[in-house]
């Protein structure tokens, strides 16, 4: 206490709070289609019932990253392009425009045991019932809907891109490979070390986040449970019609991965959207909850 009997601690934690409101990012999302929180859906949000079905409910596991906090927006430090050891704040690779962040934490991919689990999720992301072709349209680019993001935690000069399975650097006939889908936390050259995995409490052993496309939180769970990913997708998403080829390598390594029928509980819409939710309207089927 000061001498006219104010805290200074109260004052900063008011001043911060005030500070987060104002800057756009104290909103907290409840429990919702869109956001995998547990608790009950009514008692987050404003009382509307905004809840996925129970054939496609998921809970997150928040301890597996307790500084990433789910309904909230993807806060940010610095990492390293794995290719060019180019440092970006993390905030700058999620621009909103309309695309859902998958971002795989991989952890430390020079032990045998992270590099297994890596591999098998870039299996099940590349499967044919994944949510990557299930709900990627006909003939679009592989990122026009979802961009899978890896960061890892081993050295970069450790790895390279072809350590990582091909959903990570998907090849197009222009463009060549895309290397701006793999970063690790490791130390930049000029511009300090981020240390993303210290500084939001993510395991070592890694987890998988689901992020919206205006930056919140959708959804954080382990690497060995991509399912729940799958599971989560189809809670409101729309299958393709027809069949989606994306291509993942060179010329002469392509192939169709796309599917002929789409499950009986989504209808076919030739493209990829919100189950009769018009993007404008997302942010109205959540209930934001504002820290007291």
């Amino acid at each position: 206490m000061d001498a006219e009997g104010i805290s200074m601690e109260e004052f900063k934690s008011a001043f911060e709070k005030g500070n987060m409101f104002a800057s756009g990012i104290a909103v907290d999302y409840g429990s919702s289609l869109i956001v995998a929180k547990s608790g009950n859906v009514e008692d987050q949000g404003d009382g509307t019932d905004v809840s996925v079905s129970s054939k496609f409910r998921i809970e997150s596991m928040q301890s597996l990253a307790p500084g990433i906090k789910i309904g909230m927006r993807m806060p940010s430090t610095k990492v390293l392009n794995q290719s060019d050891a180019r440092p970006w704040h993390f905030q700058e690779l999620l621009p909103s425009n309309g695309r859902w962040r998958v971002v795989v934490f991989t952890g430390d991919i020079s032990q045998p045991e992270q590099k297994s689990k890596m591999e098998t999720v870039g299996k099940a992301f590349n499967d044919e019932a994944s949510f990557l072709r299930r709900f990627t349209p006909a003939d679009a680019r592989y990122d026009t809907v979802f961009e899978v993001l890896a960061v890892h935690s081993a050295p970069r000069t450790s790895a390279t891109i072809f350590d990582f399975p091909e959903v990570f650097r998907p090849y197009d006939d222009v463009d060549g490979f895309d290397y701006m889908k793999i970063y690790v936390d490791d130390v930049s050259y000029h511009e300090g070390h981020g240390k993303i995995y210290e500084t939001f409490n993510i395991d070592p052993k890694g987890c998988i986040v689901i992020i919206r496309p205006d930056q919140y939180v959708s959804y954080v769970g382990p690497t060995d449970d991509t399912e729940a990913i799958n599971c989560f997708f189809s809670g409101f998403m729309r299958v393709s019609a027809q069949k989606t080829e994306i291509v993942n390598g060179p010329p002469g390594g392509a192939t169709s991965n796309g599917l002929d029928d789409a499950p009986s509980h989504q209808p076919g819409s030739g493209a990829a959207a919100l189950d009769g939710i018009a993007p404008n309207e997302m942010a109205a089927q959540n209930g934001d909850v504002l820290p007291a």
